[in-house]
């Protein structure tokens, strides 16, 4: 997995929804605690983009609370994610995807926490 030269310019919501699952799995990964919720500052418009969007595949399992007042995202995950991230592969793979992709898609969602 490359770390990415650019910033994403255009708004993909496929995109976005696989970079929330991503990060949110690498920080219950790194806290070693599935109940660890990640936050992400996300405008009302780019939201409901998103979630409008038919294919939400990226999305199971990761549990959603956006705030329209703070425009803050909070996620965490299912136990069933957790598990299957117990694989030392998987594992990698979400660490890794965070330590490349973190800012890329800074200019629609950022990741607080």
């Amino acid at each position: 997995m490359e770390k990415p030269a650019d910033l994403l310019e255009a708004f993909s919501p496929l995109l976005l929804e696989n970079h929330i699952r991503m990060l949110t799995i690498a920080n219950c990964i790194i806290a070693e605690n599935k109940d660890e919720k990640t936050i992400f500052s996300i405008a009302e418009d780019d939201f409901k983009k998103m979630i409008k969007n038919e294919l939400q595949s990226p999305l199971i399992g990761i549990n959603l609370q956006y705030d329209e007042k703070t425009q803050k995202l909070s996620t965490g995950i299912e136990q069933s994610i957790y598990d299957a991230y117990a694989n030392k592969l998987m594992r990698e793979v979400a660490l890794l995807y965070k330590e490349n992709y973190f800012h890329r898609y800074d200019k629609f969602i950022r990741c607080e926490k």
